[in-house]
């Protein structure tokens, strides 16, 4: 029998009240909740096998921090009486689904938060509930611009981005990163900071430690650069020893006489001259110091870094890949000369031998006029040789796996 507009309209009003009543009820479960995988590995629609086969699955946008959840279930029926309400375990109201669409995207998530969906698909007066589909938002972990030195494993991230001028250092040390995606705008991953590029003085060198990097997508340019730590330079030589003392000067003699008879260079008293002979002539000069020590041989440089590198796909990003060993320390420097020995010290004065004229009472600190002199300081010794240069260190295995190419020793 054909439907009268008043039957059609009565329908019409039972399937609105119907809606209205189901956006309003709490989540069912009429069969076991269904929890999805770990987002932070391979990518997976966590799946109901109940009514409808509700799918779940957060999806990064393209700003770090910021996700969305895809629903989307079986269209058993694409009747345009067919309506679906999507239900959020927090949300008082559902939302309505246009008909004929088996999907659903929710932008109001945060991450690291849980969500517990439900969809009731509505035909008429009969209701299909299907299962409940937990979805876990994963977290972002962003690397602004400058050093960032590494000291344990980072994992639990389902993204990774690393902006212009982000630098990460190991320090030679065993490192672990494991994600899901890493969105690189040119980082680079040193073993060693630019400080810590080479070892003290009369050190060897570190070797690059280890990194492991498993993501399972790349996008941008990542440089890693696993080269060992440079040697130090060898220890510097010991210093010469001093130089021994001068000889001693020659004794002075200190003459007397009468003022008609004065010299040139005499010194007059009491109506009387004096003079020293010789006049003045000092102690020998220092004996050279000693030659400095050799310096010590140049430390060995570090071993490169071992790299373990998987990335699954890689055909939106590209990584350059370094792991030199560490170049061998230089020599040491020569050990200064030793100290040139001390002048020889001033000799004695004889004022006795020629003392006939010395007037009485004459002050013997006038002498002092007439004392030799020291002998001049010897010249410092000279250099010691440089050391020979240290060993370079060596190549450590290596493994990067990108895409489906393998390079380096992966078996």
């Amino acid at each position: 029998m054909p439907l009268n507009s008043f039957t059609l309209l009565a329908i019409t009003g039972i399937f609105i009240l119907a809606l209205e009543g189901c956006q309003n009820k709490k989540l069912e479960s009429p069969s076991p909740e269904i929890t999805p995988p770990d987002l932070s590995m391979e990518p997976t629609f966590p799946m109901s096998e109940g009514p409808l086969k509700l799918q779940g699955e957060a999806l990064g946008m393209e700003n770090p921090h910021q996700y969305r959840v895809k629903l989307k279930w079986m269209l058993e029926n694409s009747e345009p009486s067919v309506f679906f309400l999507v239900q959020r375990h927090d949300w008082n109201e559902g939302r309505i689904v246009p008909e004929g669409q088996s999907f659903y995207f929710d932008e109001s998530v945060t991450e690291g938060k849980e969500y517990t969906y439900q969809v009731r698909m509505l035909n008429g007066s009969k209701t299909t509930i299907s299962d409940r589909v937990k979805v876990v938002v994963p977290v972002d972990k962003v690397f602004e611009k400058g050093d960032h030195v590494l000291e344990s494993a980072i994992q639990g991230y389902h993204r990774l981005f690393f902006l212009e001028g982000a630098r990460l250092f190991w320090q030679g040390e065993k490192i672990e990163i494991k994600t899901h995606e890493i969105i690189s705008e040119n980082a680079i991953f040193e073993s060693f900071s630019e400080d810590l590029k080479k070892a003290p003085m009369g050190e060897d060198g570190k070797s690059g430690g280890k990194l492991t990097l498993i993501s399972h997508s790349l996008k941008g340019s990542l440089f890693i650069r696993a080269d060992g730590q440079n040697g130090g330079q060898g220890a510097t030589g010991t210093s010469g020893k001093s130089g021994e003392a001068g000889e001693q000067g020659p004794t002075a003699f200190l003459h007397w006489g009468k003022p008609e008879n004065t010299p040139p260079g005499a010194y007059l008293y009491r109506g009387y001259f004096f003079i020293c002979d010789p006049p003045r002539l000092p102690g020998g000069k220092g004996k050279p110091g000693q030659e400095g020590g050799k310096g010590e041989r140049g430390r060995k440089g570090g071993n490169s870094g071992k790299v373990f590198l998987d990335i699954k796909r890689i055909d939106e990003g590209e990584v350059f890949f370094t792991n030199k060993p560490g170049l061998a320390g230089e020599g040491g420097l020569g050990g200064s000369g030793g100290e040139g020995g001390p002048g020889g010290v001033p000799g004695p004065i004889d004022w006795q031998s020629h003392a006939s004229l010395m007037p009485q009472g004459a002050n013997l600190e006038l002498f002092h006029q007439c004392a030799p002199l020291q002998g001049e300081k010897g010249d410092s010794g000279p250099l010691g040789a440089f050391g020979e240069k240290g060993e370079d260190g060596f190549q450590a295995p290596y493994c990067l796996r990108l895409g489906n190419s393998k390079t380096g020793q992966c078996d």
